[in-house]
């Protein structure tokens, strides 16, 4: 390993600059603000098009335009805390009322009873 030669000083954790020193002097790079200004400008057209997406024939895209959405809105979820060794896991079942793309409902699992279709 390098040896520090006693021509840099070392500094603690807080102060990695000198006081009253910028670790960076020439403030953010030009082109990386104007690209954010050019993505906030087209946010909205961005948003509206997820908008539509969410009615689109394919689930995956469906569902995929909802995350995002949701993910912009509310922020990503936290991570769960897993139980303990001595805890017994919760266990839930999510049903999902959807419509297919001639607007016929499509149930998720396709029995009702939860226990039947393996979910408890």
């Amino acid at each position: 390993m390098a040896q520090n030669s006693g021509k840099t000083a070392k500094r603690g954790p807080g102060r990695p600059f000198p006081k009253g020193k910028s670790g960076n002097p020439g403030g953010r790079p030009k082109q990386h603000q104007e690209i954010v200004e050019l993505a906030r400008i087209a946010a909205p057209d961005a948003i509206a098009k997820l908008i539509q997406l969410m009615d689109h024939r394919d689930p995956r895209v469906c569902l995929a335009a909802c995350s995002v959405l949701l993910d912009r809105g509310y922020g990503k979820p936290g991570q769960a805390e897993l139980p303990s060794a001595d805890e017994e896991p919760q266990r839930f079942v999510l049903k999902l009322n959807l419509t297919d793309s001639n607007g016929n409902s499509v149930h998720y699992p396709e029995s009702d009873d939860a226990a039947s279709a393996g979910l408890l």
